[in-house]
């Protein structure tokens, strides 16, 4: 099974929809994924704690926004759109699972 897709799967289980059209190359989201989550660990509790509020009623790109957070390319947007969908899932806890999923999908695609 192809990355894309299988990265797809994982992500709708928890309600993380993302298009398999829209899903990037999977050691460069790897990257990217871990990127973002070394940024979001290097803010203060409060901030955390506030931004995981917020997330997943539509603020998840102020994540890849330059005059945001910045913490993501935007390329990224259709995995924080899927971030967005999952209304109420902490921003730490979709990132964990968006982390699984990048794993199961590089083992399903023998790249992992």
């Amino acid at each position: 099974m192809a990355f894309a897709d299988e990265f797809a799967r994982c992500m709708a289980l928890p309600g993380l929809p993302i298009d398999e059209g829209s899903v990037p190359e999977g050691s460069a989201l790897a990257v990217a994924i871990e990127y973002f989550k070394s940024q979001l660990d290097s803010l203060s509790p409060e901030l955390k704690q506030g931004l995981n509020a917020v997330t997943g009623d539509g603020y998840a790109k102020m994540f890849s926004d330059p005059d945001g957070f910045g913490f993501i390319d935007a390329a990224y947007d259709a995995v924080l759109e899927a971030f967005d969908a999952a209304s109420g899932m902490p921003i730490e806890t979709a990132i964990q699972w968006c982390q699984h999923c990048i794993q199961q999908a590089l083992a399903a695609a023998g790249e992992g």
